[in-house]
């Protein structure tokens, strides 16, 4: 046969490169198998992520008054647990963003409460709110909640159909359950029934109100909280 008359160093150099050839081809496939895996596995972790930063499952807060919140059960929510395993991946303030609306009001439980915690824009309340860090030496029922929603006060008094007074630079830091669909108290131009229920009400909201979410994600038009027919 012709292979016999070729030189033996040319064999090992043909066979050579067939192993190479072939062990090359393995390590592309091994690559592609990995990678598929790495988008498979980015995938399902964005798709919990959005569930969870979706779901509420305590109930609206301000539902009667608020009067049947519970901590545990918001400690135990997908949208705390979340954050606490995103915050344990090594996550910070850098990989989060603030929306901000203006003409808007947020529910949300006060992690910090608003009245005489000030900042003198709302970038710096949404700041704020961006670097928050829940401690039980804040004390509370909600201690353990990170900030996830901002309410801010942009004029000399903001309406709220409450009992107390709300000044300039008021910034509250809030949690909610399910960020990217908050529950809006006010939002725009106040109804004519609106204004007909709370006589001293303005004609347009006053607050500044926005979420944190991780960055690339974008919340919805949300919807009406308890509060917002009150």
């Amino acid at each position: 046969m012709r292979l016999r008359k070729l030189p033996v160093l040319l064999i090992l150099v043909v066979v050579g490169i067939s192993l190479l050839a072939t062990y090359n081809l393995a390590s592309q496939i091994s690559r592609t198998h990995t990678i598929k895996q790495q988008q498979e596995l980015q995938r399902r972790g964005s798709e919990d992520m959005l569930r969870r930063l979706s779901a509420r499952v305590c109930g609206s807060p301000a539902a009667e008054g608020y009067a049947h919140v519970n901590p545990e059960c918001l400690e135990a929510s997908p949208t705390n647990t979340w954050w606490h395993e995103w915050q344990s991946s090594g996550a910070s303030k850098e990989h989060a963003q603030a929306v901000l609306e203006q003409h808007a009001d947020y529910d949300g439980l006060a992690v910090v409460w608003g009245i005489g915690h000030t900042t003198q824009t709302a970038e710096d309340c949404a700041e704020a709110c961006r670097s928050y860090s829940p401690t039980l030496q804040q004390g509370g029922p909600f201690s353990r909640l990170p900030c996830n929603v901002f309410t801010w006060c942009p004029q000399q008094t903001c309406f709220e159909p409450d009992v107390h007074t709300h000044s300039f630079g008021d910034c509250w830091l809030k949690f909610s359950e399910g960020p990217l669909n908050p529950e809006v108290n006010m939002r725009g131009m106040l109804s004519d029934d609106y204004r007909i229920r709370h006589p001293n009400a303005p004609k347009m909201v006053q607050w500044h109100s926005g979420v944190v979410l991780p960055i690339g994600l974008k919340p919805s038009n949300g919807t009406h909280s308890p509060r917002f027919y009150w």
